[in-house]
């Protein structure tokens, strides 16, 4: 926040902050005022996506830890839009946390977060039928991508993470 008020001087009353102890309280005195909601719980209430999470019907892996500083397990486990939505299930091991899924030990396990997200993509390209399995990294006739790096096999395409676009079809 002090650097962004001193690439926009005059903007921001950093005196606020002098108090600020936790999340909330930043939430209430920052997000809130320089966002346009009257406190925190305004702000938690009008951005959650516990909103719309009951509408959507595109398959979602919810993923979060049940010792999730931020955002409690509680409200993932008990909210019935989220429960109730078949298009949203969730993983959610007993560890993990805000940011990390990171095992101290190296091997396939180290990441664990996105090694999920790749297994929820192979069981739902699995699950369709004329469509071409998922699969991990991938390398195309050359070796590579078209930039030079990994390309990731989707059920419509190759993904370029270099220039986050699509390339062709696969």
């Amino acid at each position: 926040m002090r650097r962004k008020a001193k690439l926009f001087p005059g903007k921001f009353d950093l005196r606020p902050m002098e108090r600020v102890r936790t999340l909330r309280e930043f939430d209430d005195v920052i997000t809130a005022t320089y966002c346009g909601f009257r406190d925190a719980s305004d702000y938690y209430a009008r951005s959650s996506a516990l909103q719309v999470v009951g509408e959507i019907g595109v398959p979602t892996l919810v993923v979060t830890a049940q010792d999730e500083s931020i955002r409690p397990f509680r409200s993932f486990s008990s909210d019935p839009a989220i429960v109730k939505n078949v298009s949203c299930p969730s993983d959610a091991p007993a560890h993990g946390g805000h940011c990390a899924f990171i095992s101290r030990y190296s091997g396939d396990d180290r990441f664990w977060a996105e090694a999920r997200v790749m297994e929820f993509c192979k069981e739902l390209s699995a699950a369709l039928p004329d469509r071409e399995e998922i699969k991990s990294p991938i390398e195309n006739n050359k070796g590579t991508a078209h930039h030079g790096g990994p390309a990731f096999s989707t059920v419509l395409s190759d993904y370029c993470a270099e220039c986050d676009s699509f390339q062709g079809s696969s």
